[in-house]
């Protein structure tokens, strides 16, 4: 019988156009000395070069890129595909915003050493500068996605700092579209979710920037809500279909 094979995880940092921040972000999880996968989706503001000089100081350090901005889905899905070949069991998704705290990185990864079959989400602490449109918001995607998953048992279902089984991951990613854009985090849970994967929820402080403190946003109200609304409608469909058809949810 084959030995079980150690815990190992990457971190995966999907950036588009984040500007300047990027770097402190990279450097404080390179700090840490746990391997990063930068995925560059597409940037037009310089990123690769910023990140440059990092290369020499953090040899943990990779950089991959896509000439053109694929998703953030499609990022993290290019950098689990690396993280396999480089013999990784789990990803540690991070966005390059700042608003994750890299001191957190440590209890993710413990938690997920002691259940590696589990995801560990993120569960957001806000803080008093959260814009209140973002956090009202998600409660009408948290609902959704615990209706979808049938367990109800996720907090949040936005949160971008998460640790995943690493081919679980990648496989539900690559059965489709779904997940590639900014719906990732919540085709990712639903689909890992019907597939059993069991779900730890880490509470883990979020930091909103202003725009004069360096803080970048893709992020369009209208837009990315409608965006998501199909995803909640195809993921229904799909659970539906199973259901009627005797397989389950797959």
């Amino acid at each position: 019988m084959d030995a079980p094979r150690q815990h190992q995880a990457i971190v995966a940092i999907p950036t588009f156009n984040t500007g300047p921040k990027v770097v402190s972000v990279v450097k404080s999880v390179l700090e840490l000395g746990h391997p990063v996968i930068v995925v560059i989706d597409g940037s037009t503001d310089g990123t690769a070069a910023l990140l440059e000089p990092l290369r020499a100081e953090f040899p943990q350090l990779e950089i991959l890129t896509h000439e053109q901005n694929r998703g953030k889905g499609a990022a993290v899905l290019t950098a689990g595909h690396r993280a396999l070949e480089l013999g990784a069991t789990h990803l540690l998704t991070f966005d390059a915003d700042g608003q994750h705290p890299a001191d957190s990185i440590p209890a993710f990864i413990r938690r997920s050493a002691g259940a590696p079959d589990a995801m560990v989400l993120g569960a957001p602490l806000f803080g008093p500068e959260a814009p209140w449109e973002r956090v009202a918001g998600r409660r009408v995607g948290n609902w959704w996605t615990n209706f979808l998953s049938v367990r109800g048992d996720m907090t949040d279902s936005l949160f971008g700092m998460r640790l995943y089984p690493l081919a679980p991951l990648v496989a539900v990613l690559s059965e489709s579209r779904l997940g590639h854009r900014y719906d990732l985090e919540c085709v990712a849970a639903v689909k890992l979710r019907w597939l059993g994967t069991p779900v730890i929820n880490l509470p883990t402080r979020v930091k909103y920037f202003t725009k004069a403190e360096g803080g970048v946003s893709h992020y369009r109200y209208l837009r990315d809500n409608v965006r998501m609304a199909g995803t909640y409608l195809r993921l229904m469909v799909k659970s539906l279909r199973h259901r009627f058809s005797g397989k389950g949810v797959s």
